[in-house]
């Protein structure tokens, strides 16, 4: 494989994009193959923009370079709460130099695993379940969940005689591509709740707008989209009805940071350094999402795009992060900051009816470092994201 070489950042307009603690106790509230584009960014200014010097407790360390390989091919508000730790100095508190690269595909950050050129990665659970259906080894482990299911939903017009997935048979359905996660999971509801796959045409309408005026157009009868994309069309103003989702849905589809089992034994400090930063922005987001948009927007000022003024891209993102940040955190009560969920795993495998080929599915997984990662103080963040300057 040709060494990757990353080259500046292309971002785009947030309309653009295309496509995904504790206080006193650890627990968390319940509820490619293309060049990677590399993003290193300093803390953002102004303010009280910067992370207290012992946000949670800990001293400034000794910087360690970690490379974090990000499945989408820009910059993307939908990893928000991973990347703005960056901006406000949470990896730093950590002892780490983070750098994100935005990889384009799943398989990308994998073979970037592998090959050593990135330390962590995001990369999504029906991939990793293929992967190693495939014959490959299984050489990585998912060891802080970042987001949990679900986030997919069928949308349709408000005027749609549709009210349930059954009505979809002989219906056209618009996906963001096919052969992706997104194929897999329609056919796995569509099956649910008695729907033949066979017996409904799969059109690629893209993700985002481009999506929601298909389905404005009539050019679908309904679409399968991501949680952000329903943001999407608040900001655009496409009107939309979504769907009962099947019942008793197993959980499935969370996303989650990966590394080698080598890397998490030989630098497990670092890993767990990893986790806690990302921990530390989402408490951050949670508390103050105009600051998290801020701090993003600080982070990335081309996502701002043309036309737009600075303070208006704040509020957008906000409004399309509001549907994802519902599950940064866990539905199981008492669920720590990054927990992984081995059910979600075994669904997945079922689901895919790979049971015959993978036949521990909670081997993706590792909560051993999800205690140390849980050690900071949930309320100096807090403060930190309520005195943070909006400018």
């Amino acid at each position: 494989m040709r060494p990757w070489k990353p080259v500046s950042v292309v971002l785009v307009a947030v309309l653009g994009v295309v496509l995904a603690a504790c206080s006193g106790s650890p627990s968390a509230p319940s509820g490619a193959g293309q060049a990677p584009v590399s993003a290193t960014k300093a803390p953002v200014g102004g303010g009280s923009s910067a992370a207290p010097t012992s946000a949670g407790g800990n001293d400034v360390k000794p910087l360690q370079k970690v490379v974090v390989g990000l499945p989408t091919a820009q910059s993307n508000p939908l990893f928000e709460n991973v990347v703005i730790g960056q901006g406000l100095g949470y990896f730093k508190q950590e002892g780490i130099d983070i750098e994100f690269q935005y990889m384009g595909s799943n398989a990308a950050p994998m073979a970037a695993l592998l090959d050593g050129k990135a330390q962590v990665a995001a990369i999504a659970q029906d991939f990793q379940v293929s992967y190693v259906a495939g014959g490959n080894p299984l050489k990585t482990k998912n060891f802080y969940e970042y987001f949990y299911p679900n986030k997919w939903s069928f949308a349709v017009r408000p005027d749609s005689p549709i009210q349930r997935l059954a009505d979809l048979k002989g219906k056209t359905i618009g996906l963001v591509g096919l052969n992706s996660q997104d194929e897999s999971i329609a056919k796995q509801w569509l099956k649910l709740e008695g729907v033949n796959p066979g017996e409904v045409n799969f059109q690629v309408v893209g993700n985002d707008v481009p999506a929601g005026v298909a389905m404005t157009q009539q050019r679908v009868e309904a679409i399968l989209v991501w949680d952000s994309t329903l943001g999407q069309f608040d900001v655009a103003g496409i009107k939309y009805r979504v769907l009962p989702r099947p019942a008793n849905l197993p959980p499935v589809g969370g996303f989650a940071l990966s590394a080698t089992e080598d890397f998490l034994k030989s630098r497990r400090d670092v890993a767990v350094g990893v986790g806690r930063a990302v921990a530390k922005a989402t408490v951050f987001a949670l508390a103050n999402p105009t600051a998290a948009a801020a701090a993003y927007v600080q982070m990335y000022p081309e996502s701002v795009g043309q036309g737009k003024s600075r303070e208006q891209a704040i509020k957008d993102i906000v409004t399309i992060v509001a549907h994802r940040s519902v599950n940064w955190t866990s539905p199981t009560p008492g669920t720590l900051w990054g927990q992984n969920d081995p059910a979600e795993w075994k669904n997945s495998v079922e689901l895919q009816g790979l049971g015959d080929k993978i036949k521990n599915p909670g081997d993706f997984v590792t909560n051993d470092l999800i205690k140390d990662i849980n050690q900071f103080d949930q309320e100096t963040i807090k403060k930190h994201a309520a005195d943070y300057k909006v400018n």
